[in-house]
């Protein structure tokens, strides 16, 4: 069930994303985010029993989701791509992300290394056991709402290119040449992709904050030959700002009531700018916008990034 129910999503995400803003397809919107809530729960309770689903669930999920196709494609005059193309599109990123990495280190022995985390970071995310553990430890901690814990992950190639935007390549510049340990700090750190990514790319200490624990034990594992990186399993809300002059908030999932306190922490910034994957700084007082690009994440193409600069009285 779980490799067939992450096929069904994708196939599902794809065509949700193709009907969206199209009024005459509100019906059909309609129907495929409710197909989409009935998989992913599916999913999960095959996550959480150790044989898995039964095969009565996996033919209900199959029949779901083939009816969706079957509309759609009657609709939309569009093929739905098939489980070969999402095979094919994820070899295809792989390639680009290592491809990005030629030339980019500001130490190139870095090189190699950062290859081989951009590889071990992909097996992890496919494997069942990953997923099932992280469900686990996302059910167990009740700080936030669950949706707050939800998991996504940013490819190399993008990141790249959000780290050569001239704002943030000046601000990892100054960070290079007087070092913290708290100076690049990234809020909602995960498995630390971005923290290796970022340590490994600038030569740069890179702190990590992130409150599932069981993340935190993945991201360290896989950094354990990483010089520069350290992580800290907490509540962001709780960690010291004063020494950090490059934030990463890996926002898109926090509510408006963590957003809120999160707006308060931010006061304790001076002179710093913020990378967020929304544009809610842009509603907060003290922040000016400083650029915004677009990339592709796991959720999505095309995903635009924003990037502010703390502006102190």
């Amino acid at each position: 069930m779980f490799a067939a129910g992450r096929v069904h999503l994708q196939q599902l995400q794809f065509m949700s994303h193709a009907v969206f803003a199209q009024p005459e397809m509100a019906s059909l919107l309609r129907k495929l985010l409710r197909c989409i809530r009935y998989v992913r729960a599916c999913v999960d309770n095959d996550l959480r029993q150790p044989n898995g689903s039964s095969a009565r669930t996996m033919a209900a999920c199959d029949a779901l989701v083939c009816d969706a196709i079957d509309e759609f494609e009657a609709q939309t005059r569009h093929k739905c791509p098939s489980a070969a193309f999402f095979e094919n599109e994820r070899d295809k990123q792989m390639a680009c992300d290592l491809a990005a990495v030629d030339g980019v280190c500001v130490d190139t022995a870095h090189e190699p290394l950062l290859r081989g985390c951009i590889r071990a970071l992909r097996a992890l995310e496919e494997t069942r056991e990953f997923h099932r553990s992280l469900l686990a430890a996302q059910e167990a901690l009740e700080t936030y709402p669950i949706a707050t814990y939800a998991y996504g992950s940013t490819p190399f190639a993008t990141w790249r290119d959000l780290l050569t935007l001239p704002v943030v390549a000046s601000t990892l510049r100054r960070i290079r040449a007087a070092p913290h340990p708290d100076a690049c700090t990234v809020f909602g750190s995960s498995t630390g992709s971005l923290v290796l990514y970022t340590a490994l790319l600038a030569d740069i200490p890179v702190r990590g904050v992130e409150i599932l624990t069981y993340l935190v034990e993945q991201a360290r594992e896989l950094a354990s030959s990483v010089p520069q990186v350290a992580y800290e399993a907490c509540d962001m809300l709780t960690v010291s700002l004063g020494h950090t002059r490059f934030l990463v908030l890996a926002s898109q999932c926090w509510d408006a009531a963590l957003w809120a306190k999160l707006a308060r922490k931010l006061l304790e910034l001076t002179s710093c700018i913020v990378l967020d994957y929304t544009d809610r700084l842009s509603r907060c007082n003290g922040f000016h916008l400083a650029a915004t690009t677009q990339g592709n994440v796991s959720w999505h193409a095309g995903h635009t990034f924003y990037v502010y600069e703390r502006l102190v009285q």
